[in-house]
């Protein structure tokens, strides 16, 4: 009779291998991994309804739009969406403008592209720009070929 030369091994004595090996893959494991970092903050977010009444000084055009605005504190990036219809003519600029209130005028803080939709972003803000944002100090502004002093106006609202 011949005995074979691989070691007996109960089923018992491998499931307690097999769990203590699992159990420092698990400790050794938690090691390696960083911790995951914190959740970012939501963005905050902002909106703004355009009209020709919010002008300075007002004016009657029948046009209208929005924009969504969302600001990042983490990468100081402002993203805007601006649409609009029912202006008098072409379009010719198109702006944020800052600081300044409701009914006030205030000097071009970001150009913005021409067309419709309007969609991107710009940043970094500096400092000064997020508190006036923050404040709900800014404002789009879109200049048309009839009204180039801006034909529809939206102050940009902190949503809570």
């Amino acid at each position: 009779m011949q005995l074979s030369k691989a070691p007996f091994r109960s089923s018992t004595t491998r499931r307690g291998r097999l769990r203590g090996r699992l159990a420092l893959c698990a400790v050794l494991g938690s090691w390696a991994l960083p911790a995951a970092p914190d959740a970012a903050p939501a963005p905050k977010q902002f909106t703004a309804a355009l009209s020709g009444a919010q002008e300075t000084p007002p004016n009657a055009s029948i046009g209208y739009g929005s924009a969504q605005i969302t600001y990042t504190d983490a990468t100081k990036i402002l993203c805007y969406a601006v649409s609009f219809a029912g202006m008098g003519s072409a379009e010719i600029l198109a702006h944020i403008h800052g600081p300044a209130l409701p009914g006030v005028a205030g000097p071009v803080v970001y150009a913005l592209p021409l067309g419709n939709p309007k969609v991107g972003c710009i940043g970094p803000i500096t400092t000064d720009e997020k508190k006036a944002l923050f404040k709900n100090e800014l404002y789009i502004n879109l200049h048309t070929a009839g009204l180039p002093g801006g034909e529809l106006r939206g102050q940009i609202m902190r949503i809570k």
